[in-house]
């Protein structure tokens, strides 16, 4: 199932979009466990001036003070009446989903109108029977998602004892949450990986330069790496004496600067003010 939900999410590596990915994996639900009522919520890392949808308006708010959010596909018919998908945010602490997080095998809620966190403009309205919750996490445990699916209620026999009908309802929900369990686990995979190469494709500086951006004012203590250490780990260390391990100055650069390769890249470094920088700085 993995290998066919990638094809269908990701025809090519070029054309990465979760909100195909989330229609595949709803088809895929659909055809394997036979659940109509499905809602899929992907939490998104943290970033600024998101419009926010709660239950009363819609406001434009910072991911520090929303307390994290989370986004599903929703639809509108655009000016030739087609159909266009667009991702709703929403508060991750809105609604059901932000319960999910601390329940890392799913749990299920019978009655979702009398929870207090429940919100009808953000949750699956399934009133009649309940919900299942169960949320998409990364190998390190890191939550990718949410799965709100609807409960199926095993009818009660004519004339059969209730505490029957509650032992049967309680294995049907355990095997239902297992089994959406076990879906969540198998499309983690593909999630994490379209996640982190939809940031990628936003931020390609953001990778080489990660470590730099940490704190500027003191140079990382991994790349002042001395002669012996840097043929196993980053390659030769430019300006460096292979008898002293210390720094030896470079006429082409200002007083004071030094050239480091850090990888397959070089960056330029002054030990005595702590700046470095990418790009060649200029006598």
């Amino acid at each position: 199932m993995p290998r066919q939900l990638a094809l269908e999410a990701v025809p090519h590596v070029d054309n990465v979009s979760l909100i195909r990915f989330a229609l595949a994996t709803e088809r895929q639900f659909h055809q394997i466990l036979g659940v109509t009522k499905f809602k899929m919520f992907f939490i998104d890392p943290p970033n600024d001036d998101i419009h926010v949808t709660t239950s009363t308006s819609t406001t434009s708010s910072n991911s520090t003070t929303a307390g994290g959010l989370m986004w599903c596909v929703g639809k509108t018919l655009d000016s030739s009446c087609d159909t266009t998908f667009f991702r709703q945010y929403y508060k991750l602490s809105s609604g059901l989903c932000g319960l999910a997080i601390y329940h890392p095998k799913g749990l299920t809620i019978p009655d979702p109108l009398t929870h207090a966190k429940y919100n009808g403009v953000i949750d699956l309205t399934n009133a009649g029977h309940g919900l299942y919750i169960v949320p998409i996490l990364s190998l390190w445990g890191k939550p990718l998602g949410v799965l709100q699916v609807g409960r199926t209620v095993v009818p009660l026999a004519k004339g059969g004892p209730k505490v029957e009908m509650l032992e049967k309802q309680a294995a049907n929900d355990a095997l239902k949450l297992h089994l959406i369990a076990l879906f969540a686990q198998s499309i983690a995979g593909i999630l994490h990986d379209l996640m982190a190469h939809e940031m990628l494709i936003k931020c390609p500086d953001e990778g080489p330069l990660a470590d730099m951006t940490a704190d500027p004012s003191t140079p990382s203590s991994s790349w002042r790496l001395l002669a012996d250490d840097v043929d196993e780990q980053w390659g030769e260390v430019h300006n460096v004496d292979k008898g002293t391990g210390e720094y030896v100055a470079d006429p082409s650069l200002p007083p004071g600067w030094f050239a480091i390769a850090h990888g397959d890249h070089v960056y330029y470094e002054n030990p005595h003010s702590g700046e470095q920088t990418w790009i060649k700085p200029t006598c």
